[in-house]
């Protein structure tokens, strides 16, 4: 994956907005979420090629993971990402493999992530402008493989997370999600009824 294609069309978008501020683009293929980013995991297509067997296959399932952040007092900020690599199905003991993004999605990535800063640091409502990936091939393969899923490894894939939940007993994450709806339905209830 070339890192100068990313940051040529990350610095393209920052032009096409005025950016207030210049932006540093990092590719880290050992990117972890760390506190104080700000954090953006977007998902798009790709191809993959098993370097053992020659088999391409096809993911709507590409993980990326962005972390952005502005330093007010040097007055730039920084986008670190990561690109997620997925294994063969077939072979045992396949490597993980690097996809191949088309420039276009490459593109369309870019520009929501360009969203994102401008929504999370810039305080601009745009997030209805996000674009979904084009899917260039229809053939895609089964569900998702957890075991053949780096992101799902790294504890960044939001199927595996949603799994995850599902599968521990007790969980209470999905009671934190409801809860605040809950409140505020009580809320206006008792508002209502003291108002009558």
């Amino acid at each position: 994956m070339e890192q100068r294609n990313w940051k040529s069309l990350f610095k393209d978008e920052l032009e096409r907005i005025s950016a207030p501020h210049e932006w540093d683009f990092i590719l880290d293929n050992t990117l972890q979420k760390q506190l104080a980013w700000l954090v953006y995991i977007p998902c798009t297509f790709g191809r993959f090629h098993c370097s053992s067997c020659n088999r391409l296959w096809h993911s709507a399932r590409v993980h990326l993971l962005f972390l952005m952040m502005l330093d007010k007092v040097r007055r730039c900020g920084t986008v670190k990402m990561r690109i997620f690599k997925q294994k063969c199905r077939r072979c045992t003991s396949a490597d993980m493999e690097e996809p191949e993004i088309s420039q276009e999605n490459i593109r369309i990535v870019i520009g929501n992530l360009v969203n994102r800063i401008q929504s999370k640091i810039y305080l601009k409502n745009n997030w209805n402008q996000d674009r979904k990936p084009l899917v260039i091939d229809n053939f895609i393969e089964g569900p998702h493989n957890k075991e053949h899923c780096e992101a799902c490894q790294a504890n960044v894939c939001p199927i595996s997370m949603l799994n995850m939940d599902r599968s521990i007993p007790g969980n209470s994450i999905g009671l934190y999600l409801i809860l605040p709806a809950v409140f505020f339905i009580i809320c206006f209830i008792i508002h209502f009824i003291t108002n009558i």
